[in-house]
């Protein structure tokens, strides 16, 4: 996001300004996407397109407002902030590849290509990140694959994630950002 939004988004969490959604909407909407140059040089060209793809989604579809507005919300109830941005982006990135890949089956290939290399990498490593990571990590690997990830260990998040289960095709599949947030905020 711009500077504006950066400086409106700390203004927002340290409480200088009361309501994020008076700043105007266009703050929130990425002009930019950048990738590491280094990345296109070693990385598979349909991965490098799964991600751009990926990111220019969110670009078009993700109200990023509601994303700090969780922010706040998890910061006001005693939470880290980042706690809320786990689950959230574990559930939008989904939804975002959803709507990018819409009905075409290649552009569906290349966002799942990225997450082939993730997949491993995750399996491997969940089991060192906090509780809400873990969740959020197992979100995208059952919308990627189906099921939870097969060394997720952490009893009481395998207990979360079983009772939020039956939400998470409907969010997955929402045109809704608003309720999607309504959703995460009173039942997730």
């Amino acid at each position: 996001l711009s500077e504006k939004a950066n400086e409106s988004i700390e203004k927002y969490l340290n409480g200088e300004i009361t309501d994020i959604r008076t700043i105007e909407d266009k703050t929130f909407k990425p002009e930019i996407i950048t990738y590491k140059k280094s990345s296109l040089e070693t990385e598979d060209k349909e991965v490098v397109i799964g991600k751009i793809r990926h990111e220019v989604g969110h670009a078009k579809n993700s109200d990023y407002r509601l994303l700090v507005e969780g922010m706040k919300l998890a910061q006001d109830q005693g939470y880290l902030s980042t706690s809320w941005v786990n689950i959230e982006n574990a559930i939008e990135d989904p939804r975002i590849n959803n709507l990018e890949s819409g009905e075409s089956e290649t552009v569906r290939q290349k966002i799942a290509a990225l997450y082939e290399e993730w997949k491993k990498e995750t399996t491997q490593y969940i089991g060192t990140q906090p509780a809400t990571r873990q969740l959020g990590l197992n979100i995208i690997h059952y919308w990627l694959t189906g099921e939870s990830i097969p060394t997720l260990k952490n009893e009481e998040v395998i207990k979360v994630f079983k009772e939020i289960e039956p939400k998470l095709n409907q969010l997955f599949e929402s045109n809704n950002s608003e309720e999607n947030f309504k959703t995460i905020k009173n039942e997730i």
